[in-house]
């Protein structure tokens, strides 16, 4: 179900069509489980019996609430462009909260360090994946291949830890990308944006956490002197609104 629809459209399409394999983001499951308070209505989401969550990293409260919610598995899982499909998942019936589990079959996951060289379990590093569905590289971008596409499969562009059991842990982005929803967005695109408001004299754009521990984009702004920051405040909104995607 493509994340754009709002949570009142998604809680419609689960009575109408009464799915038995629910696919989503984090955020619109935590949107729906928000919207509707401590608990779903048992006759909505009783016929699903596996949930697949994907695109951003799961916090572990969050997929415990799903898990509540639905009384299904949970299937969380962590794929690129780059390789394809979803190449490190948790098993349903075993799934580790806070972890985004271990290696599909097939598919080699090792976290190295900034040489290439894998590290120790526990010690963070960058997330490797070798298999064969990894791309061959970047068509007309053979700077960017060089870097994604080495030591014998794809960087993610994931920094993560191996627990001994195997399990993947997502710790942050190694570039300044912010994950929203599943979509790569660039802090700078969003400053280019609030830059050009008449009254703003500076800004950055840095990755926060909301109530559900999901990323989302912060924007700090230094008002020009003299100017009504609450005016200030409603154009950099309304800039945003109409220069940016939703």
């Amino acid at each position: 179900m493509p994340h754009s629809l709002g949570h009142a459209s998604f809680a419609a399409a689960l009575q109408h069509y009464r799915p038995t394999v629910l696919f989503s983001v984090p955020r619109l499951y935590a949107a729906l489980l928000n919207a509707s308070g401590t608990a779903l209505a048992s006759e909505r989401v009783d016929s699903v019996r596996l949930c697949v969550s994907a695109g951003e990293n799961l916090p572990a409260p969050l997929s415990e609430r799903i898990r509540a919610a639905f009384q299904a598995g949970l299937f969380n899982g962590l794929g690129a462009t780059e390789v394809l499909y979803t190449v490190v998942g948790t098993p349903p019936g075993n799934e580790q909260s806070g972890t985004f589990g271990v290696p599909v079959p097939g598919v080699t996951a090792t976290v190295r360090a900034a040489d290439g060289l894998p590290v120790a379990d526990g010690q963070e590093g960058r997330l490797h994946i070798a298999g064969p569905t990894v791309a061959l590289g970047y068509i007309g971008r053979p700077e960017a291949a060089a870097v994604t596409f080495a030591d014998g499969g794809a960087y993610t562009g994931d920094v993560v830890r191996r627990a001994p059991d195997g399990t993947f842990t997502h710790l942050c982005r190694a570039d300044d990308l912010l994950n929203l929803g599943g979509y790569k967005v660039y802090p700078r695109e969003i400053e280019s944006v609030i830059r050009g408001v008449e009254g703003v004299q500076d800004c950055v754009v840095v990755g926060g956490r909301d109530g559900d521990g999901l990323e989302q984009a912060v924007a700090y702004l230094v008002a020009r002197p003299g100017s009504d920051e609450a005016v200030v405040r409603r154009a950099v909104t309304t800039a945003i609104r109409g220069g940016l995607a939703a």
